[in-house]
């Protein structure tokens, strides 16, 4: 699966180019438009006219609402999208899992510097030396389990049953990253911990947590932890090109056990909406835990805090998450009082969505639901928005040889060597995948194309010297 992971740098090349021809420090703060129609549904259907199956998004400003969709949610039907169906929301799952878990922290259940060891003893080697805030912000040092091979061992036994503890065994397996809380490396490992974590502070089931505190309180009846392969309801059937086939491969019914507290969560963009809006009202946290799950660490271009993810745009920061798991990509942002609300959901996951094209016209999607509006200007040449791109885009020297693909698990364009730069244009919602340029050895070609978001963790930024 692609990994649901956190949404990193979501503005891409033309948006970024846009904003540098336009941009000023007036309009940088200035308050979105109001939702237009016609813009939106205009960069929906970019969107599915680069491969995408089809796409939904859900726009609120104050008291007004814009829902839009198109394409199809199920292409051997024909069947047009539809901005209610339910989807796979991939690591936006972490957030309600974190919300859980500072609400617990709230009633003493728990606490959030309590040791790994303390609530699964034996399970996590050097649990005793992690914490249970250091799950929450990736900072733990667990190693991924996650990774392109796992992905390779689901799609081969779709019908497989995993365990929390399969999965935490996997992620395991491998020595730690760092010693905790030293750096930042996205872990869905640490999630599946901490569900099993709710699960014995809270003596319930993590579903019947999150529906117990969560689903129900909010009334998000089409929100759900699924257990069963095929998605209840009208939904988008999701598709990936992980398989390695020609066609897209409808990918919707498979047993969600990989992702369970990581990413198995089932939604519309409206309970989302609804759900991060009371959050951040805060409905479901006192001020003070709320202000505990806000507490970031840097992460490139935005701060990460405790299932929250901060984001820069041209119209003011966003708080939410992304999240991308087998045939679906999400993104959920808010403003910090969650007054203004962008919502996402499209029904393919990276391996259909990997191309520079696809990723421009989903970039300028994120941009134009959250802030109403790019620059007001007209759009650049593509030369122009290249070299926008480049200049801002954070320059990185490679430490070990990176692959270079075209689109990410397939087969790659070129290997840039240990001491090659390359500039970094976008990153996918999930943080899987980065969208790089770079100089291969013994040539004069600049390739374009996906590396790994691990890759690029390893990697340094580019000194003045190295540029």
């Amino acid at each position: 699966m692609p990994k649901t992971h956190a949404k990193l740098a979501r503005i891409g090349a033309l948006a970024l180019a846009t904003l540098v021809a336009a941009t000023t420090a007036a309009t940088a703060s200035a308050a979105p438009d109001r939702p237009d129609r016609t813009r939106l549904q205009h960069a929906l259907d970019a969107v599915v006219s680069t491969g995408a199956p089809g796409a939904s998004v859900l726009v609120r400003h104050g008291r007004q609402s814009v829902r839009l969709a198109s394409g199809y949610e199920n292409l051997a039907m024909r069947r047009p999208m539809r901005a209610s169906d339910r989807f796979r929301v991939g690591s936006v799952t972490k957030t309600f899992v974190a919300t859980v878990v500072l609400q617990l922290a709230g009633e003493r259940k728990l606490a959030l510097d309590d040791p790994v060891e303390r609530w699964v003893p034996g399970l996590v080697p050097g649990g005793a030396g992690i914490t249970i805030r250091q799950l929450l912000n990736h900072t733990s040092g667990l190693y991924d389990y996650a990774d392109d091979a796992f992905v390779g061992r689901v799609l081969a036994d779709r019908a497989r049953v995993w365990t929390p503890r399969d999965l935490i065994a996997i992620g395991t397996r491998r020595a730690p990253l760092f010693a905790p809380g030293a750096r930042l490396a996205y872990s869905s490992t640490g999630y599946i911990v901490l569900g099993l974590i709710v699960e014995t502070a809270s003596g319930r089931p993590l579903a019947a947590e999150l529906r117990r505190r969560i689903l129900t309180p909010l009334h998000l009846r089409a929100t759900s932890l699924d257990t069963q392969p095929r998605i209840a309801g009208r939904h988008a059937h999701g598709y990936t090109r992980y398989h390695g086939g020609r066609h897209p491969l409808d990918i919707s019914d498979i047993g969600q056990s990989f992702a369970w507290a990581a990413g198995a969560l089932v939604s519309t963009t409206d309970d989302l909406a609804r759900f991060y809006r009371a959050l951040l009202d805060g409905r479901l946290l006192r001020p003070d835990l709320l202000a505990t799950m806000r507490t970031t660490v840097p992460a490139d271009e935005q701060r990460w805090g405790l299932g929250l993810i901060q984001t820069p745009h041209r119209c003011g920061s966003s708080w939410g998450h992304g999240g991308e798991t087998l045939g679906y990509e999400t993104n959920a942002d808010s403003s910090p009082d969650g007054t203004r609300q962008a919502i996402v959901g499209i029904n393919a996951d990276q391996s259909v969505l990997g191309t520079r094209r696809a990723q421009m016209a989903i970039s300028r999607l994120y941009e134009l639901a959250y802030c109403s509006s790019l620059a007001h200007t007209a759009p650049p040449s593509r030369s122009g928005a290249r070299r926008a791109a480049g200049a801002i885009a954070r320059r990185y020297v490679c430490a070990p040889a990176t692959l270079l693909w075209h689109t990410p698990g397939r087969r790659p364009v070129g290997v840039l060597r240990r001491g090659a730069a390359f500039d970094v244009a976008r990153s996918s919602p999930s943080g899987r995948w980065a969208f790089g340029t770079g100089r291969l050895a013994h040539t004069t070609s600049r390739p374009r194309g996906w590396l790994r978001r691990s890759a690029l963790c390893r990697n340094r930024p580019a000194r003045a010297a190295d540029r």
